[in-house]
């Protein structure tokens, strides 16, 4: 679960431990163009590509005209991944234990041949960046009702911004049911430096936070 803030920050690790590394969205489009960015946050769309170009590499875009979906002809062969990013999202019922809005967890995969050294090592460190840039430990508790669970480790991974603002609301939730631990605190990390990590998600998102209405 990354909140734009989190995005940029992991755009920023990346870059750091590979180099260069461009993203671009996925899906149908009116036109053969597909431009890349070097931050997540560059992409207009929930789910996103990324990979490590090779040197020199230029991108060739093509059209599958049935689809309407382009892609890159000559995309490198290894060293992807792909993204489908977090959406806030607001509940109708207002009888719900949380202020809107939550934070819906994306995904993240790659893949590698298992006999290559580079590809594995590869999908190793970006594991690692998200290891430092992520918590699994939460607190379970509906904060209208005043009922607290206890404390748990889950399998969705939260990133620090997340956190911070779920924490800044006595009555905000990730994914609808979790909040940050009492112990938590942010982290000195230096892909959050001069990010503005008090931002709302207003700000973050735009308008709207551009999320969806369930």
């Amino acid at each position: 679960m990354f909140t734009r803030t989190d995005e940029i920050a992991f755009s920023r690790a990346l870059q750091e431990a590979f180099g260069t590394v461009l993203f671009y969205d996925v899906g149908p489009s009116n036109v053969c163009k597909m431009p890349l960015q070097e931050l997540i946050v560059g992409c207009s769309r929930e789910y996103i590509g990324g990979f490590l170009p090779e040197s020199g590499w230029q991108p060739v875009v093509q059209r599958k005209e049935k689809f309407g979906i382009d892609y890159f002809a000559n995309s490198p062969k290894a060293f992807h991944f792909e993204i489908s990013r977090s959406v806030w999202h607001w509940v109708a019922n207002q009888r719900m234990a949380f202020d809107n809005p939550t934070l819906e967890e994306g995904w993240i995969t790659s893949w590698f041949d298992r006999d290559d050294p580079a590809e594995k090592a590869f999908v190793r460190k970006i594991w690692r960046i998200l290891d430092k840039m992520t918590c699994r430990e939460y607190k379970v508790e509906f904060p209208h009702t005043g009922r607290v669970l206890g404390d748990t480790i889950s399998d969705m991974w939260a990133g620090h911004d997340a956190l911070r603002w779920c924490g800044q609301g006595k009555a905000r939730m990730l994914c609808g049911r979790w909040r940050p631990r009492d112990d938590w605190a942010f982290p000195n990390l230096p892909w959050y430096d001069g990010l503005e990590v008090d931002n709302p998600p207003e700000v973050c998102w735009g308008g709207g936070y551009g999320g969806k209405t369930l």
